[in-house]
């Protein structure tokens, strides 16, 4: 990338866990933080070359990912169907979860063409 010096692009996918940890998603939580301190440790060191290195970091997202944690999560917290994720999306000022178009749509805008201006 540094040879071809046209301003490459680094693209890495973590979590909102990676900007604030969760209870009960230690793990996922200190994986998504190592993901975050690489990607912004690249985007310094790369930055040189003109090489832009960014990480996304989506909240929740309406998939099947998010069905098997409100599955696991309530069966730990005692809760229902549902009611994990009912919990944690209630603090979405959007008033409901990202679905993937969203996810995509930001992942296209990092990875467009950067204005050579």
């Amino acid at each position: 990338m540094r040879r071809q010096g046209t301003g490459e692009k680094i693209i890495s996918a973590a979590s909102i866990a990676g900007h604030s940890g969760f209870a009960h998603l230690g793990s996922y939580s200190a994986t998504t933080f190592g993901v975050v301190g690489l990607t912004e440790a690249a985007a310094k060191e790369l930055a040189a070359d003109r090489t832009r290195v960014n990480s996304y970091c989506p909240g929740i997202v309406g998939t099947d990912m998010w069905d098997l944690i409100d599955e696991k999560l309530g069966a730990h917290l005692r809760l229902g169907k549902g009611e994990a994720l009912e919990h944690y999306a209630a603090g979405i000022l959007l008033g409901r979860v990202q679905t993937p178009d969203d996810v995509a749509g930001f992942v296209f805008y990092l990875a467009a063409p950067t204005p050579t201006s």
